[in-house]
């Protein structure tokens, strides 16, 4: 992977999204070395209110395997470690090095952590992941300096910076998101009037904050003056890329320019490399552990390229070592329309059969059978885990609908796995004795299966009954093993917390995310990449309430929010009206059932 396409796309995701406070932009000669300045608020009784403290950071031919160098050319006293005089020849030479296990400059003294997971430098963290925590870094710093002290550096630092010209840049005072009026639907006076084209297609990222800073300078100037005419010609050449002279015939082209170029999301690329999904084929990581001698798939739902694993990526941002790549499907674009992509995804489901026990000559849709079920499973289980977490459940999410989505095209694609996955649901649905374990040891895989079925294949409402038919008899096994009143409803309706949460959460999220109309949410997938924000954000708040119920509720309660997601009412009524009746109903069931019940298994 070059360092330099990486960090070329650090700089356009720096810019577009800028962290408040900071400023960031790499030497005009040299794309590995960055002038940095992060402002941080000086204590009271100092001379001024904040500090603008400048900082290089080189990145090495290693990076982003390696964390980059950081040296401060003004020093300091450092209250939170080690610090030293970077001797070492280079443009860090007499800058201040702290010590900060995230980069790890330290090692030879912290050796506890190159082992540790999640400890460290991660080839995940970029450029603002770095400011944020030198951010933390400064502020308790300066929080606990003397204001003697305090005013010496602050003076010190603005003469620094004062003779580095704009070797710096200046510090973006808010995000983008927070400077920018069209969160509001609104146009300022400002913007109305201003003649900048910042949405020209090919332009450069300018960052909201540059752009205000346009809008409010030519405001300010005398309207129509000559002072006017020059900054927009600065602004135009010099920012904008317009030559001067060229805006006129710019702007003719422009609407068919807009027409050809699809727009980019700049937040969907590789964690590693930074590639886009128009650099590259995007996927998944995928790690292959073995459980009671039976193989595991797992990932961790970062994106990464394809070309980063063919370089030889083989670890997840925490340090976890994954063992194949499983492309992602981001739009139609990227995926089925693309050669390439389609052949990496058979490739990929081969290479993973061949490590999961399948002989060489396995077809496409047995593997994709045993494949996708198993990490749809294992992620929605993980995503219900996550729920809690925002940023996890986001990413989780989109894994999951990725999952789903090349699932759903496999089975579209592959004959004979259609026929296959259909007979296997339908088969569930109406027969008790496919259910069995000894049939379908996993029920959750028989449900990723039923995920990609449309009502006029399976009835989804009618497979959810047989689903929690089976599974209400598998768990009478596990009351009687730990000693309960196997018919009292508050006993084991607490005891069967996490079957019951793993059935409900998936139930939620097939009707809250997937619903029944598939032409709608493959429709949806397209139009956002495969993000689906809104219908995360029903998820999420569905799974709250639900969870809300919870704390007070039974098993009638709980009846009640399977119906919400598609159960039969009818199947609630029966369990409604005598639930003693119905656990005895299911202990009986059990009872007569080899591997069902603990009485079998002490004998």
């Amino acid at each position: 992977m070059s360092v330099q396409k990486r960090l070329t796309n650090e700089f356009k995701n720096y810019s577009a999204n800028p962290i408040m406070n900071t400023g960031a932009k790499p030497s005009d000669k040299d794309l590995t070395l960055w002038y940095c300045v992060i402002r941080g608020e000086l204590p009271r009784g100092s001379e001024a209110r904040t500090l603008d403290m400048p900082l290089l950071v080189e990145f090495g031919p290693e990076y982003p395997v390696k964390a980059p160098k950081v040296g401060f050319p003004v020093h300091f006293q450092y209250t939170g470690g080690a610090q030293y005089t970077i001797t070492d020849e280079g443009p860090l030479k007499n800058s201040m090095a702290v010590c900060l296990d995230l980069l790890g400059n330290f090692a030879h003294v912290h050796t506890e952590w190159a082992g540790t997971k999640g400890s460290g430098w991660s080839p995940a963290y970029n450029i603002s992941t770095l400011l944020v925590n030198l951010q933390s870094v400064i502020h308790d710093t300066l929080s606990s300096m003397p204001p003697d002290e305090s005013n010496r550096l602050s003076r010190a630092c603005s003469e620094y910076i004062r003779k580095a010209g704009s070797d710096f840049p200046e510090v973006n005072l808010a995000t983008a998101s927070s400077c920018s009026s069209t969160n509001s639907g609104q146009r300022s006076d400002e913007e109305e009037k201003c003649p900048f084209d910042f949405k020209r297609a090919g332009q450069p990222p300018v960052s909201e904050c540059v752009k205000r800073r346009c809008r409010k300078v030519f405001a300010s100037l005398e309207e129509n003056s000559d002072a006017q005419g020059q900054f927009v010609a600065i602004v135009n050449e010099f920012i904008l890329g317009i030559p001067a002279g060229a805006e006129g015939e710019l702007k003719s082209e422009e609407g068919a320019e807009e027409k050809k170029e699809e727009k980019v999301d700049p937040s969907i690329y590789c964690w590693f490399s930074s590639s886009t999904y128009k650099d590259d084929i995007l996927g998944y990581g995928i790690r292959i552990t073995s459980f009671r001698n039976k193989p595991e798939l797992m990932t961790d739902g970062n994106l990464i390229s394809l070309g980063a694993f063919e370089g030889g990526l083989r670890q997840f941002p925490d340090k976890e070592t994954f063992h194949a790549f499983l492309p992602a499907w981001i739009n139609k674009d990227h995926a089925e329309k693309n050669e390439n992509w389609k052949a990496c995804l058979k490739k990929s489901v081969a290479n993973i059969g061949s490590k999961t026990g399948f002989s060489p000559s396995t077809g496409s849709a047995t593997l994709c059978l045993s494949i996708f079920p198993e990490l749809i499973n294992t992620m929605v289980v993980r995503m219900m885990g996550a729920a809690d977490d925002v940023r996890a459940s986001e990413r989780i999410f989109q894994c999951v609908l990725s999952l789903w989505r090349c699932f759903f095209y496999a089975k579209a694609t592959l004959g004979s796995m259609r026929e296959k996955v259909t007979k296997d649901v339908r088969d569930f649905t109406q027969n008790p004795s496919v259910r069995r374990k000894t049939v379908t040891p996993n029920v959750g895989l028989m449900l990723a299966k039923a995920l990609i079925l449309n009502d006029q294949e399976v009835a989804w409402g009618e497979f959810l009954r047989a689903l929690e038919e089976e599974t209400a008899v598998r768990r009478v096994l596990w009351w009687q093993k730990d000693g309960l009143k196997v018919t009292d409803p508050r006993q084991t309706y607490t005891a069967a917390g996490i079957s019951r949460r793993n059935l409900l959460f998936q139930a939620v999220f097939r009707h809250f995310v997937l619903g029944a109309d598939v032409e709608k949410i493959l429709s949806e997938i397209e139009e956002t990449n495969g993000l689906m924000p809104l219908r995360l954000d029903s998820l999420l708040r569905e799974w709250k309430a639900v969870m809300e119920r919870e704390k007070t509720g039974d098993w009638v309660t709980y009846f009640e929010d399977l119906v919400r997601c598609g159960l039969p009412v009818k199947a609630q009524r029966e369990v409604s009206r005598d639930v003693g009746r119905w656990l005895r109903g299911c202990v009986d069931e059990a009872n007569h059932l080899e591997g069902y019940n603990w009485v079998h298994r002490r004998r």
